[in-house]
């Protein structure tokens, strides 16, 4: 990944704290444009530099100051390639993840439809063509990062997004066992109760979830990884719902929960790791998650 371009617009008095915000981190800033009024300072910042200069420039920058981060698609000489995204450019396409809109909500639903009847038919053929649309990792990635990084807007937006995406699950697996009866399929059994093995599961793609958003690599097949973990149990607890299967509707949803709450804690360890972030950081949240997932899991043994 490419250098940045830190672009920076303030005024007069703040340019020597500015320009020691860049020379701090060993790199030389350069006057654009220079009046009474305002200045425009810009400068290249290596990519694993980034996250430090624009932490500095937080503390000499006034409210009504703008710095911007620019990545430019191509530069010559070739700048090299860093091992992870910057914290800005990774919060923003988080952020742009969460957005409910119209695209997350059809790709939601229409995978909740092939997923119930893969789940009927006993088909993993359609579970898996039902894992590759559905639209459901970012909203956990961004929820993990958020609840790390302590941002309350980004994590609101992510819960509400990963609620929305799991609610419309479940309904719609609800209304379509209602208008479908059946009996349990193997494939239904094998997603009414939290086992070790969706666990391990869930842990890895939480682990390969994050990771790719750090490296700016967003596979498609990590989140393949991801719905699996979370599209069928969701599906299949709205199916056994609408079936009067209780016992194994609860399971199912036990499930959803804590392959759920396995992901958020392996994103939020994988991102503290890839950041740096301090202990103090993340613990509480990454406790929160493993305490969520492992009393669920418990409460279903006993």
């Amino acid at each position: 990944m490419a250098a940045r371009l830190v672009r920076v617009h303030t005024k007069s008095e703040r340019l020597s704290s500015v320009l020691a915000a860049f020379e701090e981190e060993g790199l030389e800033a350069k006057l654009l444009v220079g009046s009474q009024e305002a200045l425009l300072v810009e400068a290249l910042v290596p990519a694993a530099k980034v996250d430090r200069v624009l932490a500095r420039l937080r503390m000499v920058l006034a409210p009504d100051d703008l710095a911007v981060l620019l990545a430019p698609e191509w530069s010559h000489p070739e700048l090299g390639e860093a091992e992870r995204a910057p914290l800005e450019e990774l919060g923003a396409r988080l952020e742009a993840g969460t957005r409910p809109t119209r695209a997350y909500l059809l790709l939601t639903l229409l995978s909740a439809v092939v997923a119930f009847f893969g789940l009927i038919r006993d088909d993993p053929v359609l579970l898996v063509a039902s894992m590759i649309t559905a639209p459901l990792m970012t909203p956990l990635v961004a929820l993990a990062y958020a609840s790390s990084w302590r941002d309350p807007r980004l994590l609101k937006r992510a819960a509400l997004a990963a609620a929305l995406g799991f609610g419309l699950a479940l309904v719609l697996g609800w209304l379509l066992g209602r208008a479908v009866p059946g009996s349990v399929t193997e494939a239904m059994r094998v997603r009414s109760a939290p086992n070790p093995a969706d666990l391990v599961l869930a842990l890895s793609a939480g682990t390969m979830a994050a990771l790719s958003f750090v490296s700016g690599r967003a596979e498609a097949l990590i989140g393949v990884m991801v719905a699996i973990a979370l599209l069928p149990p969701a599906v299949n607890a709205g199916v056994l719902m609408a079936w009067r299967q209780g016992g194994a509707a609860l399971g199912a949803l036990l499930l959803l929960f804590v392959n759920a709450a396995a992901i958020l804690l392996a994103s939020s360890l994988t991102f503290a790791v890839a950041f740096r972030w301090s202990a103090r950081r993340v613990l509480w949240p990454a406790l929160l998650w493993f305490l969520l997932a492992a009393g669920l899991y418990l409460f279903r043994r006993l």
